[in-house]
């Protein structure tokens, strides 16, 4: 299974939270301690209120003052990953850390069956 402690080792990531298709915290590991949790989840409910009017949320990406947050729907969960606040992040290594969690959650999936 995929360890998510490895998403803070991309160069450039200042962290990720797990959320439940109810906007709960499920996991959380961000570096930076100035980071206002509150904020982020209110940011993570608006992306989703947002996407609906379009589509389901499969994944986005929201530039911010200072750095970038992904935003992916992943096994009826969603993960967003923030980076750049501290150090540039290269967004196709984000989108691509996205395509392996996927892939390994898969198959876990399959393993467990």
């Amino acid at each position: 299974m995929f360890e998510f402690s490895l998403i803070n080792k991309v160069k450039g990531v200042d962290g990720y939270l797990i959320f439940d298709e109810d906007t709960n915290i499920l996991d959380k590991d961000i570096k930076n301690e100035n980071f206002d949790i509150d904020k982020l989840k209110t940011m993570f409910r608006a992306a989703l209120l947002n996407q609906a009017k379009l589509n389901p949320l499969n994944t986005t990406i929201l530039l911010r003052e200072k750095g970038v947050t992904l935003i992916s729907k992943i096994h009826g969960s969603y993960i967003m990953i923030l980076g750049g606040h501290e150090e540039s992040v290269d967004i196709t290594k984000l989108n691509n850390l996205i395509d392996i969690i996927r892939s390994e959650l898969e198959k876990f999936k399959r393993e467990l069956a």
